[in-house]
């Protein structure tokens, strides 16, 4: 009996070590210490030509490169058609996954170079502006929800007949479009949610507001959408009798543009609008100092890139990631220490 006792624990410490062997060669490839071998895995990235946060990306992205000894090549476009080349030249090359940046909102801009990679085997993360599901593997996003809570506690101060209007921008030059969202909490109509290209405000649509509904919508294209064109349509739906009480922009060079139409509003006492805007502090601050900005929502292309990543890292390693992540986002009022 006492024999057999000790075969049974003498089998169960081999058992315990074997295990433990295996989840130290586990944790060896984890996140908490070990690298990935040396140019296992080469990444490309490709983001909008921005300088405010290219640097950021770029950071992110190489410190993982080196804590992981990837190979990790970058690349900044000014135009979708730049994007577009650089994503048909990757099937043909030696790239084992592609974290993208889109400059476009509009799925068909991307569909035929994501199909072909998709098709090549090389996994896809998009990040900050969303594509079809079916052309990526996940997307990682600054505010994909969060920015909606902000939005709706900002509701909270609204009477029930004040109109809310959340506007985003994409695409750059001639092929840029701005895209205008009326809310109302009595709406006399619809909007038809088919017309809204940017994926963010058809979210708002299908899933309203805390007690408001879509009821008007506005497409800006070209030359309407640029400059002071697009700053003289701001000024006159800030300045309508009817305007709307919250503005609420999701793209950095349409809040420069609601803040400078704004601005020029003050001056003649004609606007009142307050403003909720995606931008940088460093930017913004006088602005939110002034009151001219009532609040700023600052996002996180940084964390979205290092997250992205390490979701390529690990669907190169057959490991499962999440359809969607939302990387989070910073609020400031003028009024917060």
């Amino acid at each position: 009996m006492k024999r057999w006792r000790f075969g049974f624990y003498a089998l169960d410490l081999v058992i315990v070590l074997c295990i433990g062997t295996l989840l130290l060669q586990v944790l060896q490839q984890s996140d908490s210490g070990g690298k990935a071998e040396a140019g296992e895995m080469h990444f490309v990235l490709i983001m909008p030509s921005q300088d405010s946060e290219e640097g950021n990306v770029r950071e992110s992205a190489e410190r993982l490169a080196d804590r992981y000894q990837l190979d990790i090549e970058f690349h900044a476009f000014s135009t979708v058609a730049e994007q577009k080349q650089m994503l048909r030249v990757l099937p043909k090359t030696n790239v084992d996954g592609v974290l993208l940046w889109p400059i476009s909102v509009s799925d068909d801009d991307y569909r035929e170079e994501l199909t072909a990679l998709r098709n090549a085997g090389i996994p896809i993360v998009v990040m900050e502006r969303d594509v079809a599901q079916g052309l990526r593997n996940s997307f990682v996003g600054s505010g994909t929800s969060s920015d909606l809570v902000v939005l709706n506690q900002s509701l909270k101060s609204l009477r029930d007949d004040d109109s809310v209007v959340v506007g985003n921008l994409s695409g750059s030059g001639s092929g840029q479009i701005v895209e205008l969202l009326f809310f109302r909490k009595a709406p006399s109509r619809e909007v038809e949610e088919g017309l809204l290209i940017d994926k963010k405000l058809r979210q708002m649509a299908e899933t309203p507001l805390d007690g408001y509904q879509a009821v008007d919508y506005m497409r800006l294209e070209g030359k309407s959408a640029q400059s002071l064109n697009l700053k003289y349509t701001l000024i006159n739906l800030f300045s309508e009798e009817d305007a709307p009480e919250l503005f609420f922009s999701l793209d950095n060079t349409l809040s420069a543009t609601a803040i400078s139409a704004k601005k020029s509003g003050i001056l003649t006492n004609r606007i009142s609008s307050q403003l909720l805007c995606y931008g940088e502090a460093s930017q913004y601050q006088e602005s939110l100092d002034s009151g001219v900005l009532n609040g700023l929502v600052t996002s996180r292309p940084g964390i979205s890139a290092s997250i992205g990543i390490r979701y390529l890292r690990d669907l190169c390693r057959d490991f499962w990631v999440p359809e969607t992540m939302d990387s989070g986002i910073d609020f400031m009022t003028a009024d917060a220490e």
